[in-house]
């Protein structure tokens, strides 16, 4: 799946990130067994980072794969960070591992089979300017047809009951257009 940028933002904490006007970032990448798909996703985020000239670093956290992800990593990408567990300890697990390593004042989690446009991050950091933004993500399509297969969610009440929409559209909506979600997903 292909990664697009759109705008969409969380609830957010005022002050979060301290330095908003010099953003930098660090990508993680949760892995178990995902040696095909890191040889996609790495390339893509990489070029994405290139672009933005962003002070970045790129974390793979394996999670005990057994299919030669760590050597590929060592091989291909060496300029990678990557932190190991020698059995599998699930998706949080991983991204726990991968974050606390992470220096950058902003974090990017990736999963492997995710590609990201070149241009992802362009619409992404300027976001971080606000002083009220805690989050923003990007929506996720099917490289093929285009179709959204995920994108935030957007508060529901019924009743006393909060639930979220499916995917959030933003329809004709102009761009640059901040719309709150109730998280990222």
């Amino acid at each position: 799946y292909n990664l697009f940028p759109v705008l969409q933002l969380s609830f957010s904490f005022q002050g979060l990130f301290h330095e908003r006007m010099n953003p930098s970032i660090s990508v993680v990448v949760p892995n178990f067994n995902g040696r095909e798909w890191l040889k996609t996703a790495i390339p893509s985020v990489q070029a994405a980072l290139l672009q933005n000239k962003v002070e970045n670093e790129i974390i793979v956290s394996d999670d005990g794969s057994t299919d030669g992800s760590a050597e590929l990593l060592k091989i291909r990408f060496p300029e990678v960070i990557l932190v190991k567990a020698e059995k599998n300890t699930g998706f949080s697990g991983a991204v726990n591992r991968g974050a606390a390593l992470a220096t950058k004042n902003l974090l990017f989690l990736l999963n492997t089979d995710i590609t990201v446009e070149k241009n992802y991050f362009d619409a992404q950091f300027r976001y971080f300017l606000l002083p009220d933004t805690f989050g923003v993500m990007g929506k996720i399509c099917d490289p093929v047809s285009g179709r959204v297969m995920d994108s935030a969610k957007y508060p529901k009440w019924k009743l006393s009951t909060l639930s979220t929409t499916l995917n959030l559209k933003i329809g004709d909506l102009p761009p640059g257009t901040n719309i709150p979600t109730l998280f990222l997903s």
